[in-house]
This record gives structure tokens, C-alpha cells and sequence, in this order.
């Protein structure tokens, strides 16, 4: 008998409210979460160690919001929605990844000349002054108008794909 009454409370419309109001709130958790690491982003940290805690967090948002998005899709569909992975499968390469990668400092990748932190020697072509700018994360080329993040700037480096680069930066 208590079995049937667990079973017909998941069915009632107020289940589904509260799993549509826990779903909106977690989706509006992840969209401050993101704003603070744009933020820091901008701010141009230049070790991501404040970020990769903020990445953590987001992606457990993300892992809840999957499962509380899904949840709700069964409850009125009786089926998960198309194209809805999971965020934390297993062999490829995750936005959570991507956001890490992209995080890594740049000057750590990319030798710096004349002491100062932002001015150094393109990787894409030979020049002996320094000509190219890391402002924010991001490296520009005045000379040959290269321009990349850390991602970028590792593949042309390493001469590697756009996976392998996320992957090895997230080592």
C-alpha cells in the first residue's frame, strides 16, 4: 500500500512544480556562475587557481541541471529529450575541459621577452623583436595579426589537434 502512495505522489502536478522550480533554480545558479568567471576572465588573472574552483562548481550545476532537466522531460514526456548528453561522459572532450584550457595561463606557454609579462615573439613566424601582445588571456600578433588563446596558441605550438590541446592543458 505505501508503495502505491510513493508512486502516485510522482505523478501529482505538484511534484512536477517543485522538479520545475528546482530545475530553474540550478539553471539560474549556472548563469551566475558563468558571469563570475567572465568576469575573472576579463579581469585577466593570470594563474587560474580562483577560477578552477568556480569550474568546479559549474560543473556540478551542470551534472544537477542534467539530471533535474532530465527528470522533467520523463515525468511529462515519458522520455529523456533528444541530444541531451551527459555532461560529465567519459571520453570526450567536455565544455568544462574547454573552459579549464582556456583558462591556462598563455604566458606560461608562449616565452616572454624583455621581462615584460605581456610582450613576446610570435610562434608563427621568425621575428627577433617582440611583436606580439597577452592582454586578458589572449595573445595578438601587430606584426602577422596572429591572434589566439591558450588552446590556439598550444596547437600551433605542438602541432596538435584541437582535443589533444584541451586534454594536455587540463593535465
Amino acid at each position: 500500500m505505501r508503495r502505491a502512495a510513493i508512486d502516485n505522489y510522482f505523478k501529482t502536478p505538484e511534484f512536477l512544480a517543485e522538479r520545475k522550480q528546482e530545475h530553474a533554480e540550478i539553471q539560474s545558479e549556472i548563469r551566475g556562475v558563468e558571469r563570475v568567471i567572465e568576469w575573472i576572465y576579463e579581469r585577466g588573472e593570470e594563474y587560474p587557481g580562483e577560477i578552477s574552483m568556480h569550474l568546479s562548481d559549474l560543473d556540478e550545476l551542470r551534472t544537477r541541471e542534467w539530471f533535474a532537466g532530465g527528470l522533467v522531460s520523463i515525468i511529462e514526456t515519458g522520455k529523456m529529450p533528444p541530444g541531451k548528453r551527459y555532461p560529465g561522459h567519459t571520453g570526450q572532450v567536455t565544455d568544462l575541459m574547454i573552459e579549464r584550457a582556456r583558462a591556462y595561463p598563455i604566458a606560461r606557454l608562449i616565452e616572454v621577452k624583455r621581462g615584460n609579462r605581456t610582450h613576446c615573439i610570435s610562434p608563427e613566424h621568425d621575428d627577433r623583436n617582440p611583436s606580439m601582445d597577452i592582454r586578458n588571456n589572449f595573445c595578438y600578433c601587430y606584426a602577422c595579426g596572429f591572434q589566439a588563446d591558450s588552446i590556439k596558441a598550444y596547437q600551433v605550438l605542438h602541432g596538435c589537434t584541437f582535443p589533444e590541446a584541451v586534454r594536455a592543458l587540463n593535465q
